[in-house]
């Protein structure tokens, strides 16, 4: 028989810094409950089950306002970057995007690893 493990979600975390450029962004719409239930398992590293219990709320339910938060995390530009639409020969645009594209692994990757260095709670 197989053995089944779970592990910590290390792919749904949010370092603080973005976690609350993301809370604070002027066109956010969702409640500030709903980012005080996200920012425990996105930031804090708390299991979905204990959320929903200290809350008073599904496992589903709170699994949809992490999602949603998340989301919005991973459409958020990096600080610093931007967005632009340019007019340029194809193969500079191919480079370019090429490179953006690298930039933007290496900037994702760090930003995993600040996430994983934050220890999970119960």
């Amino acid at each position: 028989m197989k053995e089944v493990t779970k592990s910590v979600d290390l792919d749904h975390r949010i370092p603080l810094d973005d976690f609350e450029r993301l809370r604070d962004a002027p066109n956010s719409r969702l409640q500030k409950k709903s980012y005080d239930i996200a920012f425990e398992i996105l930031v804090e590293g708390k299991k979905l089950t204990a959320v929903a219990a200290a809350y008073g709320m599904t496992r589903q339910r709170v699994r949809y306002l992490r999602d949603k938060v998340y989301s919005a995390y991973l459409m958020q530009p990096p600080e610093g970057w931007t967005y632009a639409n340019i007019c340029a020969p194809q193969e500079m645009i191919d480079r370019f995007v090429r490179e953006a594209d690298e930039a933007r692994a290496r900037y994702w990757q760090s930003r995993k690893s600040l996430t994983i260095k934050q220890e999970p709670h119960e």
